[in-house]
């Protein structure tokens, strides 16, 4: 389904769901519509039977010659103000051998207001049951109206039953005839019902067919709706993988699609902002090495030329030598800063190879101390060092060290003071402070001082710096710089778990 165009896949869903919440309704409503004019019979049960009126026949003609008399008769109920008159039917009754007692069973069928309501019929039951059928019902009908009666404890109640494959609702309420107890007994078949049910399944199936028919013109929309800001989105990626990534993309949304549509756009300027430093780094890298390079060139094609730019063979040598060591420090700090950059895309510090080495930062700037103070003997050298145990990376935090006591001995005039003490705050941290007396930096550099590449104010571009900042962060440190009174103080806080 996934390889299916959007459009597609929506009006699958939509048909899906569609078809999901029909299949439930075909199941659960006919369930539900036979309860709710299951209830509607009994209430017309009910209503009707509230409507008949009983009329009794006083006397019957006499018996004919077979012992059988044969009277058609018709009762009509009076109805108060207001009431509905119920159409009652002629009814036939024979009886054959005697004449009838006082009490008999008098049929009434009546047809209530409405032409699609279902007939209900009626009848009167005092005295004894009768026995035979009449052959208007069936026997099984009158047995069990026989049973409920005699068993029913209020005054109305309601029954059904199955005969066949048709129901049979009937309603049986006391009544008190002439003094003595009877029974009214309303009864309807269930053809109403199952006719109705049946009808609205076949309407609904029918709409449901026509929904799903027509569902796509909403699934279409929605897909355009949906699909047209990413396909924009795609146009620009393909753009940005074609390095053409100076075309803004904005979508005025806030979905989202539009959240996503912004991430595009910081990508976006990210990758401009990082092809403008990358083109800055190369000219940056490009002058710094070919500086050196041109420098061993010039003096070497001198020395065979016979010529010595420093006066002795060896001082035109030692500048080479010099040189060289300085463009084999550039590319070890190149190949060491592009280590670090893939160390910090990692995820995790045992992934980005983070020793969790226990050691004393204390013992480690006093090592350093004592290689570099040789370098420059001149200065003074005030160190206020507290033992410290940190976890890292030892060799990592060596060449922090080496790199920062190397940029502060380039730049101090007569004295170089170095501290390191815990501080307990909301986390136990550890500060390393180097401060050297020479000049101040200027303000405007002092954010940019630790990025990669950046130049300095003698024109030349350094490493150290940013090697520094990559690996405290790499850590969780802080690293930054203040100006401060004669001097310059770098500071470097590293927390301790």
């Amino acid at each position: 389904m996934k390889n299916l165009p959007l459009s597609v896949q929506i009006w699958l869903v939509f048909g899906g769901l569609m078809l999901f919440v029909f299949g439930l309704l075909a199941v659960f409503l006919p369930w539900t519509l036979k309860g709710f004019f299951t209830s509607q019979i009994y209430d017309l049960l009910n209503d009707s039977q509230s409507r008949v009126k009983i009329v009794r026949f006083a006397e019957l003609p006499p018996l004919t010659a077979g012992g059988a008399v044969t009277k058609s008769m018709e009762a009509k109920p009076v109805t108060a103000p207001g009431e509905s008159i119920a159409m009652v039917k002629s009814q036939k009754l024979s009886f054959k051998g005697e004449a009838p007692g006082e009490d008999f069973l008098l049929g009434i069928s009546a047809v209530p207001a409405g032409g699609d309501m279902p007939v209900v019929s009626h009848m009167v039951l005092t005295g004894e049951f009768p026995g035979p059928e009449t052959g208007l019902l069936p026997r099984g009908f009158m047995q069990a109206v026989e049973k409920d009666a005699t068993a029913q404890k209020g005054d109305i109640a309601r029954y059904s039953m199955e005969i066949g494959d048709r129901s049979l609702f009937y309603v049986i309420r006391k009544e008190d005839i002439q003094g003595q107890p009877g029974y009214l007994v309303s009864y309807t078949w269930g053809n109403y019902r199952n006719d109705m049910v049946l009808t609205m399944f076949w309407r609904l199936l029918l709409l449901m067919v026509i929904l799903f028919l027509f569902s796509w013109l909403p699934s279409l929309w929605l897909s355009r709706y949906l699909s047209r800001p990413l396909e924009q989105m795609e146009r620009q990626v393909s753009l940005i993988a074609e390095r053409q990534w100076h075309q803004p993309f904005l979508l005025d949304r806030r979905d989202e699609i539009g959240r996503l549509a912004g991430a595009f756009e910081n990508m976006r300027r990210r990758l401009v902002r990082q092809d403008k430093a990358r083109q800055s780094n190369l000219q940056n890298i490009s002058h710094e090495l070919k500086t050196p390079v041109m420098v061993i060139r010039s003096y070497a094609q001198s020395i065979l030329d016979g010529i010595y730019p420093r006066g002795t063979l060896d001082s035109s040598v030692s500048v080479i030598n010099s040189e060289a060591e300085r463009l084999e420090k550039r590319i070890q700090d190149l190949l060491y800063l592009n280590k670090l950059n893939y160390l910090k895309s990692r995820d995790t510090r045992d992934e980005a190879g983070l020793q969790h080495d226990i050691f004393d930062l204390a013992e480690m700037v006093g090592e350093g101390v004592e290689r570099f103070r040789w370098q420059k003997p001149e200065l003074q050298w005030l160190t206020d060092l507290t033992p410290a145990l940190i976890t890292g990376n030892r060799e990592q935090w060596g060449v922090v060290v080496e790199n920062l006591l190397d940029n502060q001995l380039r730049y101090a005039r007569q004295v170089l003071k170095i501290s390191l003490e815990t501080r307990k705050k909301e986390q136990r941290s550890v500060l390393l402070k180097v401060w050297n007396d020479g000049p101040p930096i200027d303000p405007a550099l002092s954010a940019t001082l630790f990025q990669q590449y950046k130049t300095g104010e003698d024109g030349k571009f350094g490493l150290g710096l940013a090697i520094i900042k990559e690996i405290a962060e790499l850590h969780g440190a802080k690293v930054w710089v203040e100006n401060e009174e004669r001097g310059v103080a770098f500071y470097i806080e590293i927390p301790v778990s």
